[in-house]
């Protein structure tokens, strides 16, 4: 029997600041895994929960499963979950990602009818051919079974999975939003997975607990063969992993295939800054192919916090990173940590450090304790927030300073970070750098346009004013 199946990808929260518009690439791989059956892509985040109700309506689905991969989307799906079970009452519910692989009660709802554990590339496929054969279900790895919200079947064997097992993503399905589908300076890319989990154990990390500790690798060869695989017109990859360089000497065989292919592609990933220091060179090749912007987690400027957060790095790594990608003129952007119980020392020492060391494109994001990693259970009596604030924007649990005072301070730092002041100070002190002859031998600081600080400025106005009307309601 061939079943129609129906992925949805939820919509957004209202109350996120800063929401992605990547392509949902677990659901396009998922489709590939049952491409005997008749499979359809809706992405709730450029439709309205209206044309789902028409789609329901006309295609009748068999099965709808939803992708919860983020603590932001458990609401919005759960209501879209309960929408679906109105609409379309005789079809099946599945729900799967990241956040139910870790906390799969929030989805005890007579809206469900499975919760996928884990990786699903095969649970998924068998799951969809014992509903075709009109069989009674047996029990499958890495399946909750439901009735009326309560599990009734259960096989947590849910991580026998080879490189092998992961077939390409099917792009075809949502070809319909692929000029949506954008980084977020508005680029249009594409999500290429190179590894699945991670080898570090950070405390406040979902990834490698979500992959219940395994660390997958997908060979060179298969991962360049998706690379020229994707559409011509499509110029940027995103390496949509947590740490895609860890492996040495994969990720050399992928820049040779790359190098041989000459094809032309810009390149962008997460890196651990340990990563470049002991390899520098081989970002330097990269660059060289393509690379173009990595992201960095420096979480902190104290070594005393990032053995907290059990980051396995210090500080004196990030500063030697830093030098690194400066002399290759690499981009980076740096990620730092807000603990909600910061004081207004904390504050300016982070800026202190960004200045020091001429951070050009610092991040810093709320310290947010996930569901079912080791800082949620250390911080979920003094959470206060609904899930709908997990964003990485908001903070969770109070503030150690009062709120309206940590809000500016939070804000202030993208300000001063970002100010013009500050830039035109770099874009000077490089100007000067460069007529002075004994100064020609110093490398460049990079530098944000003030075209783009400009738009940086617009963007961020109402931003501000979203996080400050959510807190404090003007």
């Amino acid at each position: 029997m061939i079943m129609k199946i129906l992925l949805v990808y939820p919509p957004r929260s209202p109350k996120v600041l800063a929401p992605s518009n990547f392509e949902p690439l677990a659901l396009e791989i998922l489709a590939s895994t049952v491409s005997d059956h008749e499979v359809k892509i809706i992405d709730l985040r450029f439709e309205s929960i209206s044309m789902l109700g028409r789609l329901l309506s006309s295609y009748v689905p068999d099965i709808v499963g939803i992708t919860v991969n983020n603590t932001i989307h458990v609401n919005q799906a759960l209501k879209v979950l309960k929408f679906i079970r109105l609409k379309n009452p005789d079809g099946i519910n599945i729900i799967g990602g990241h956040h139910p692989s870790l906390t799969p009660q929030d989805f005890y709802t007579e809206y469900v009818d499975a919760i996928f554990l884990g990786w699903a590339e095969k649970s998924f496929p068998q799951y969809v051919k014992s509903l075709a054969s009109g069989k009674q279900l047996d029990p499958i790895p890495g399946v909750v079974i439901l009735r009326n919200g309560i599990p009734i079947s259960q096989n947590s064997n849910f991580y026998d999975l080879d490189p092998d097992d992961i077939p390409f993503p099917d792009r075809s399905l949502p070809q319909k939003y692929r000029n949506r589908y954008k980084d977020e300076l508005g680029r249009r890319t594409a999500l290429v997975n190179t590894t699945r989990g991670c080898p570090y154990r950070c405390s406040f990390c979902a990834c490698w607990k979500a992959a219940g500790g395994n660390y997958l690798v997908r060979s060179a060869e298969d991962v360049f063969k998706e690379i020229i695989s994707l559409p011509l017109d499509v110029r940027r990859v995103f390496f949509a992993d947590d740490n895609t360089f860890f492996d040495i000497n994969r990720t050399e065989d992928l820049y040779s295939l790359i190098k041989k292919s000459r094809i032309k592609k810009k390149y962008s990933g997460y890196c651990r800054s340990d990563t470049i220091v002991k390899y520098p060179s081989l970002f330097r090749r990269w660059k060289e192919i393509g690379l173009d912007n990595l992201a960095i987690g420096f979480e902190s400027t104290d070594n005393t916090i990032l053995k907290k957060l059990n980051k396995a790095n210090y500080i004196e790594i990030n500063q030697k990173a830093v030098r690194i990608l400066r002399d290759i003129d690499l981009k980076f952007r740096s990620y730092f940590l807000i603990d909600p119980d910061f004081e207004e020392i904390d504050f300016h020492k982070i800026l202190d450090y960004v200045n020091q060391f001429n951070i050009i494109r610092p991040m810093f994001t709320i310290l947010t304790p996930l569901p079912g990693t080791q800082l949620y259970e250390e911080k979920k009596s003094r959470i206060n927030m609904s899930y709908d604030y997990f964003d990485f924007m908001h903070w969770v649990f109070p503030t150690k300073m009062k709120a309206k005072k940590f809000y500016k301070s939070f804000v202030g730092l993208y300000y001063k970070a970002y100010s013009f002041r500050r830039h035109i100070k770099i874009l000077l002190r490089n100007y000067f750098n460069r007529i002075k002859r004994y100064g020609s031998g110093k490398k460049q600081i990079q530098c944000i346009s003030l075209i783009d600080l400009i738009l940086l400025k617009i963007v961020a106005y109402p931003l501000r004013r979203k996080l400050y009307r959510q807190y404090f309601r003007l």
